[in-house]
């Protein structure tokens, strides 16, 4: 499946980096979910485990004797994998991200391990980080860090954005805790008292220090793990789950699961759940599965991921596709509209090309929206069933890079070559052309927008969204970083559908439920530099680096 999260637990020290640890029989367990039933399964493994951490890169483990191992065929999936392999090295404590996996051994020092991907899941090395943390943690949907030192001081890990994972430095936080989690929930953590505690403005895991620490009911907590919509927390060797509400943050009640784990840990995205056992018992079964049910209620059913790509002929820079059908431009800026495709789902049957250049392109409600590259802004004006390639090129006041339309309500938006941020004024279906430009607040590259609001990526590769656009509301208000992680393009369709892809071409889809959701992101196989979805009808189109063309087969 897709994206997952890390883990953490305050262990003690061997006082040495390769230290051996005495030898108890400790079984890891997975939360497996299947219907209504809820069940832990033994995962088979000679290891006195200690620490487990599930995250888009896989589970990872440490054993007693802080030696590091891999769970095999994990790497981006919600599944008990197959195999332990052991890594390099000695660590007390990991927590893993998506493209990373950090860790501290018995001495405190920090190190990441690099080079990890889907066809190297096991990475490469592991390279020290300066400074000293007891217990770290990586959010695997913005893989954002936190951690606390043995003063329980703590710390951020600034200047973390693709491709530089491993960030550039340590951010002192005002508070003390002995125990951090990081996720789509955003930061929480948990205090020598047992007292839990949230840091506003977090929400998201976005690379931020939030405004302040607010407790929350809980207490003689030893640790908290966050996951998406859902908060995991130890006591002792019980362990608690929580439903966050998103809008009403810290209003959950604490909810028994478990009275025999030592320690556990819940994937961001999937809410994949891994623990170690305090004995090798394997008849740890919970048949209670409301809780699951109800998270995955906050965000709906998974995004219709299509079957497989169908290559079209032709080359084009940037495709997009609406009510008005598929049109793009290539790398000569020359226009083009895909016959046959005009409030259709299908391939086409051929490209006709437009008169005039652009450089950028968008389509919407029998109007389609481009740029040049001089900046200049343009509409197709007469657009309709029978002339679906339109009449004329109207020029538009003002000067943008890129341009987003909603293809069912043509609420449209912009960015220009500064990645200053523009919302067209009383576009609507009646009048697309709109009447002025209003400027917004913040720095996009890219923007796009649909029913699942407005949404854009900025030069440090992380997904925003404005907030109260959901539903195709075209209104002003405030920015939520929502993704982190070397995004490029991102697209809003229909029924709260987003695909994004990154820069290294990965594809991703989402589907989100209302306006404090964070994207569950799935990945696609293929790789494209570009992808847009349909606010219409769904259909996805896209372009990869050469220029080729292709449309994502069985979704509509």
């Amino acid at each position: 499946y897709p994206k997952l999260k890390k883990i953490k637990r305050n262990m003690f020290s061997t006082g040495g980096s390769i230290a051996l640890g005495l030898v108890v029989l400790i079984a890891v367990f997975i939360r497996i979910t299947s219907g209504d039933a809820a069940t832990w399964s033994v995962i088979d493994g000679p290891k006195n485990w200690k620490w487990v951490s599930v995250g888009v890169s896989g589970v990872w483990g440490i054993d007693g004797g802080d030696s590091i191992f891999h769970r095999e065929g994990t790497y981006g999936q919600c599944s008990e994998g197959s195999t332990w392999t052991q890594i390099e090295g000695a660590l007390k404590q990991i927590s893993v991200g998506d493209g990373a996996v950090w860790g501290v051994n018995s001495n405190d020092d920090i190190f990441i391990r690099l080079g990890i991907s889907e066809s190297n899941p096991k990475g490469s090395e592991w390279k020290h980080i300066a400074g000293n943390l007891k217990q770290i943690s990586i959010c695997s949907t913005t893989n954002q860090v936190w951690g606390v030192n043995s003063g329980d001081s703590i710390f951020r890990r600034n200047g973390i954005e693709a491709p530089n994972l491993e960030g550039t430095g340590w951010v002192h936080i005002a508070g003390g805790l002995s125990h951090i989690s990081i996720g789509p929930l955003g930061v929480w953590g948990v205090d020598s008292g047992g007292t839990a505690y949230y840091r506003t403005m977090t929400f998201g895991g976005s690379g931020t220090d939030g405004t302040g620490w607010k407790s929350t009911h809980g207490s003689h907590l030893s640790r908290i793990e966050v996951g998406y919509g859902v908060l995991w927390a130890q006591s002792g060797n019980k362990v608690y789950v929580r439903l966050e509400d998103a809008i009403n943050l810290m209003s959950g009640e604490w909810k028994i699961i478990n009275e025999n784990l030592k320690q556990v840990s819940i994937g961001g995205y999937s809410n994949c759940v891994w623990g170690v056992s305090t004995d090798n018992s394997a008849t740890m079964l919970k048949n209670d599965c409301q809780v699951y049910n109800e998270a995955q209620s906050l965000i709906g059913p998974p995004p219709p991921k299509g079957t497989s790509w169908t290559k079209i002929p032709g080359g084009l820079k940037w495709v997009s596709v609406g009510q008005s059908g598929v049109w793009g431009v290539n790398s000569g800026d020359n226009i083009y509209y895909r016959t046959g495709t005009y409030e259709a789902c299908h391939t086409g049957t051929g490209w006709q090309q437009i008169p005039g250049g652009l450089s950028n392109i968008a389509v919407g409600n029998d109007v389609v929206w481009g740029i040049n590259s001089a900046g200049n802004i343009y509409y197709r004006a007469g657009i309709h069933a029978a002339l679906p390639v339109g009449s004329d090129w109207v020029q538009v006041a003002g000067g943008l890079s890129r341009v987003a339309v909603d293809s069912t309500t043509n609420g449209m938006w912009g960015v220009n070559s500064n990645d200053d941020i523009f919302v067209r004024n009383e576009a609507s279906l009646s009048n697309p052309a709109g009447t002025g430009w209003t400027h917004v607040g913040g720095k996009l590259m890219d923007i796009t927008f649909g029913s699942a609001g407005v949404w854009g990526v900025n030069r440090g590769r992380t997904i925003f969204y404005m907030q109260n656009t959901f539903g195709s509301r075209s209104v002003v208000t405030s920015w939520s970083a929502k993704s982190g992680g070397g995004w490029n393009t991102i697209s809003s369709g229909k029924d709260g559908i987003l695909w994004a892809t990154k820069s290294n071409q990965e594809i991703y889809a989402a589907r989100v439920g209302g306006d404090n959701a964070v994207p569950k992101w799935v990945r696609i196989d293929g790789g494209l530099i570009q992808a847009s979805v349909s606010s219409y009808n769904g259909v996805v189109w896209g372009v990869n680096s050469g220029g080729e063309i292709y449309i994502r087969n069985g979704i509509c």
